[in-house]
């Protein structure tokens, strides 16, 4: 079984491509209480996210607390792979922790695929160019199939997976900053807004309402709060969706296989 989180479709690309190679199930976990599907017992176990401030996205991590708490009957095997735009810093050791926490089993395995930078609320962060995405993407089915190669034979192929540079300043440093930084919520929409609800229905945690036919982003207290996925931002139609001035000018981007994004 193959659990995936995606905001703009490069996890979700990575988790059915995988699935086709390695004849597995996929599940979405935004739609899990929909759908309710649960890995059998000795089944496999994928978990595929993207990483967010160099570590797993908090759906992710969310959905990994609420349901895989002493779930485990020890048959399973365990494995992460992880969408990053450049590097994942330490992704691996934190996924492995909050594995072993919940379900007393460490990941066999953590693997990683480059796809194209989606982060935009920082002053220096914006998408990539058309040329560097597409670049990144038809790179990206020799690397699943090396993954799910690794998976078949039960092996971590630590080669499999780009920590990048300076993991540990990015960890205990730049990580936590971003954690701040996600006690803002500087979202509003424009004027340019159809009222879609797009942007509202993508919204893992139910932070975005629409009221008088215009999204507005509530702030919740603990986990139920805005993580900043930008599945909000990239898939507006119209580009309406702004967080505060950071945004302006700054491009979307969605996986092809979703709806192309140009660069405004």
């Amino acid at each position: 079984m193959i659990y995936y989180f995606s905001s703009t479709g490069n996890s979700q690309y990575v988790a059915i491509r995988l699935a086709e190679m390695l004849g597995e199930r996929t599940c979405d976990i935004y739609k899990k209480e929909k759908e309710a599907t649960d890995a059998q017992s000795d089944e496999t176990v994928i978990f595929v996210f993207p990483v967010h401030a160099w570590g797993p996205a908090k759906e992710m991590s969310y959905f990994i607390e609420s349901e895989w708490v002493n779930k485990s009957n020890g048959k399973q095997s365990f494995y992460a792979v992880a969408t990053c735009g450049d590097d994942c810093g330490n992704t691996d050791r934190l996924i492995d922790s909050l594995l072993y926490r919940c379900t007393g089993q460490h990941v066999t395995g953590v693997y990683s695929v480059t796809m194209p930078n989606t982060y935009v609320l920082m002053p220096g962060f914006d998408v990539d160019s058309d040329e560097t995405a597409r670049q990144k993407i038809d790179a990206a089915p020799e690397r699943i199939s090396a993954i799910a190669e690794a998976i078949q034979q039960k092996r971590p192929a630590p080669e499999l997976y780009e920590r990048g540079c300076h993991a540990w300043l990015k960890h205990y440093v730049v990580r936590p900053l971003f954690q701040f930084y996600l006690k803002l919520n500087f979202f509003r929409v424009k004027n340019d807004c159809i009222s879609c609800g797009r942007c509202a229905g993508h919204c893992f945690f139910g932070i975005i309402k629409m009221q008088d036919g215009k999204p507005k982003w509530e702030n919740k207290k603990g986990d139920m709060r805005c993580t900043q996925c930008l599945a909000c931002y990239h898939r507006c139609p119209l580009h309406a969706i702004e967080f505060g001035s950071i945004t302006r000018r700054k491009g979307q981007y969605l996986h092809p296989n979703l709806t192309k994004r140009t660069k405004k």
